[in-house]
């Protein structure tokens, strides 16, 4: 499906392609845990959608399961860049004058997955998007995130700074360190202080033994076999979405009635 960006006098649209296989979240609800095999070709797509929007110049600053979506080949998409951020980023300083930042300062995303840059306001660059990474791939191991409190966040924001200073490391259990060995490995340095994290790198995390398996050139030519593919009857079966297009109700809009030149050329 084709996709595209078209405007009227009022509106700008943005016509996207449409992922039929539903989010990570639900299939790792329906699921419990995933199985290694599974766990370790989603993530090795998802590697390659952060490696992009870095490559693009920017912070996705919201990566979380509900926010990647699976193809009808069982491949990953990451969504949802409202969040997004170009960095480095040129800033306005005052009186004329501006500044290239390194760093973004906002707080902003979903708690559980927010790196510990973000909860001790000193500053985050495309690392902060690796942490969270690193929380989707646990949760799709545990079932859960490593930093769910139940919805304590005064205690979520405080086990993840006294990661990020240095003071505490990821809790594995033994017994999945016996058993998945490169996995504890990879989290483990996702799931760290911001100098020790894998991201560093253009392609460090994914030189990690985890996946050893992993063809990225036969991925990235979509020639890799997944080993999970969503059972779709038709183009617009949406089965893996919670409303049917008979629950869509069209929206009102205000027009716009502003200047119109700045996007003249858009």
């Amino acid at each position: 499906m084709r996709s595209g960006t078209f405007s009227d006098e009022n509106c700008l649209y943005f016509l996207m392609e449409f992922v039929q296989g539903g989010d990570l979240m639900a299939y790792m609800i329906e699921q419990g845990t995933l199985g290694n095999e599974v766990a370790t070709f989603l993530s090795a797509c998802v590697t390659e959608a952060v490696k992009h929007v870095h490559r693009k110049g920017f912070v996705h600053r919201d990566i979380k399961p509900e926010n990647c979506l699976i193809t009808t080949t069982g491949y990953l998409k990451l969504a949802d860049l409202g969040l997004a951020k170009r960095l480095p980023a040129v800033v306005e300083v005052g009186r004329g004058r501006t500044e290239i930042s390194l760093l973004a300062f906002t707080m902003c995303g979903t708690p559980e997955f927010m790196a510990p840059e973000f909860c001790m306001s000193v500053g985050y660059d495309q690392g902060a998007d690796w942490w969270a990474f690193g929380c989707v791939l646990f949760e799709m191991y545990m079932g859960r995130n490593p930093f769910d409190t139940g919805g304590d966040l005064k205690r979520t924001f405080k086990e993840i700074c006294m990661i990020g200073m240095g003071k505490a490391k990821l809790q594995l259990h033994p017994k999945f360190k016996t058993t998945f060995p490169d996995a504890a490995n990879i989290l483990e340095n996702l799931l760290t202080h911001a100098a020790g994290r894998l991201g560093k790198m253009p392609n460090d995390a994914q030189a990690a033994p985890y996946f050893k398996n992993i063809d990225f050139d036969d991925l990235r030519a979509l020639k890799a076999e997944a080993p999970y593919v969503p059972s779709v009857r038709s183009e617009t079966d949406l089965f893996y979405f919670e409303k049917g297009l008979e629950d869509i109700k069209e929206e009102k809009t205000v027009p716009y009635t502003g200047d119109n030149e700045w996007c003249r050329d858009f």
